[in-house]
């Protein structure tokens, strides 16, 4: 459902993440999800179908942002030896936040 999710990663995500750090990918994608969730209100409000897609995509992209960079930040957090084991409780959390808010 989230296509920007992908096209996230692989395009603005990791541009903005390698030229200016952890906080302004966390940041930009932070603001660019709020946005795509004020978008989404009116939009299925008014049952238009093409502005729930936008607004989703555009979810998905900040949401792909955001995880680019909190997953790296994630891995450096700690010891280098642990740092499969804190990604898989990052990912295991991540995925039940998002299953219950659907």
């Amino acid at each position: 459902m989230y296509k920007g999710h992908g096209i996230s990663a692989l395009t603005l995500g990791g541009w903005i993440f390698r030229s200016y750090g952890f906080k302004m990918a966390i940041s930009i994608g932070l603001f660019i999800y709020g946005t795509g969730c004020m978008c989404f209100w009116p939009c299925s409000t008014l049952e238009s179908y093409p502005g729930v897609v936008i607004s989703t995509v555009v979810i998905g992209t900040g949401s792909g942002m955001m995880e680019i960079a909190a997953d790296i930040f994630g891995i450096l957090l700690g010891p280098q030896e642990y740092a499969e084991i804190r990604l898989s409780i990052l990912q295991g959390s991540q995925a039940v936040g998002a299953s219950s808010s659907s």
